[in-house]
């Protein structure tokens, strides 16, 4: 939906319906449970071809989208205020009495719903308060709680390819991708595991980091 013209709430809603009626996805989600099924969004799915903040139906999808994912009423009414989808979730492994319960920690960002227009070195695609977020997340819990052994960090377009032509990257916001290496490398977890969607093809990347170190005075 929304390839190349806005798509209207009507059709946003229209096309949950359509999704919730899919046998593929009521397999999917009766098999794991909602809460098992951590999603964020892309473009289509927001409801505008490299939809922005500017979008003129943003409010109503973002309310489409966590109702369709079965948000309770008061998580509901927090992320509507705070707006955008993105959101963590900590799930421990038990591999048997002799081993450590192995911590899984996935973070999906959301691209969409804070993204400024194309145009700009210092165009933003998180906004202050998902930036703020997203590195309390990739440090070590505040709460006592088992540091993650693994972080699957999700966004909706890739952030390691620089070489695209038509695919939107976070190459394209290279302060933004600057930003989110930085997090990442200095993310006291030792594996960091970044995941995204888009192109319409399996591919693996690396990339190899080099710390900034400020000198005194410089």
């Amino acid at each position: 939906m929304g390839q190349w013209q806005p798509a209207s709430i009507e059709a946003i809603q229209n096309s949950y319906t359509e999704l919730s009626q899919d046998q593929g996805w009521s397999a999917l989600s009766s098999s794991l449970g909602r809460d098992h099924i951590f999603a964020t969004w892309d473009d289509h799915d927001y409801g505008l071809d490299n939809g922005d903040r500017t979008f003129i139906n943003r409010e109503g999808s973002l309310e489409a989208f966590l109702n369709f994912f079965h948000t309770d009423a008061t998580d509901l009414e927090y992320r509507l205020k705070r707006g955008g989808v993105y959101k963590s979730h900590v799930i421990p492994i038990s591999r048997g009495d002799n081993y450590p319960i192995f911590i899984i920690k996935v973070i999906m960002l959301d691209t969409r719903y804070f993204k400024d227009p194309k145009g700009g070195d210092d165009a933003d695609l998180l906004g202050a308060e998902q930036w703020s977020w997203l590195e309390s997340e990739l440090q070590e819990p505040r709460d006592g709680s088992p540091a993650p052994d693994l972080i699957l960090l999700g966004s909706s377009i890739q952030v390691l390819a620089t070489q695209k032509i038509f695919e939107e990257t976070w190459s394209e916001y290279p302060q933004a991708r600057q930003r989110l290496l930085n997090l990442v490398t200095n993310s006291p977890c030792p594996n960091v595991l970044m995941l995204s969607g888009d192109v319409h093809m399996m591919e693996v990347s690396q990339v190899s980091i080099i710390p900034v170190v400020n000198e005194p005075g410089g």
